[in-house]
């Protein structure tokens, strides 16, 4: 909701997916558990103050879980799921930062090699953008400058295919 407090919308957020991730769980619906466990996830990475650390960790968690139940090939949603678990792992607040972070490049690096050849390249600008900028905070400038070239190489033929009416 954007209106009310923002706390308690997310409060209630995450009582009500909590509740629909139930539902499908019991149901045995994978698909549509998989999309609301992610969704779960991304609200989890909403909280802050104290309950941050153990909210971010919750969010790690349920995106491994969806990792879990989606197939073992090359697909989209499962790239997504990588990345989610990446930037999950950048925004965890405990722990080593340099384990952290060494984590969160191997997801990243988990979806680039997950992304089918078919996938569109607005995925693959993501994940490489989201690498080159875990890098560039790590001060690991050869690492990120190809990544970031790469992903502005990518975005560029997206908006090119986009400015035209056949994109």
């Amino acid at each position: 909701r954007l209106e009310g407090d923002p706390e308690q919308n997310i409060k209630t957020a995450l009582e009500l997916l909590d509740e629909a991730v139930d539902v499908f769980a019991t149901e045995g619906d994978r698909e549509r558990w998989a999309a609301t466990a992610t969704n779960l996830a991304r609200t989890c990475l909403q909280v802050s103050g104290s309950e941050r650390a153990a909210s971010v960790e919750r969010a790690i968690d349920l995106f491994k879980d969806v990792l879990e139940t989606r197939p073992r090939e090359r697909e989209p949603l499962r790239a997504e799921a990588f990345q989610n678990l990446g930037m999950s792992l950048r925004a965890l607040p405990d722990g080593s930062r340099a384990a952290n972070a060494k984590r969160a490049a191997k997801a990243f690096r988990d979806a680039l090699d997950t992304l089918p050849p078919a996938a569109g390249p607005e995925l693959r600008g993501a994940a490489l953008r989201e690498l080159a900028n875990l890098y560039f905070d790590e001060g690991r400038w050869a690492k990120a400058e190809p990544l970031f070239a790469e992903a502005i190489a990518v975005e560029t033929a997206l908006l090119q295919t986009a400015v035209y009416e056949a994109g």
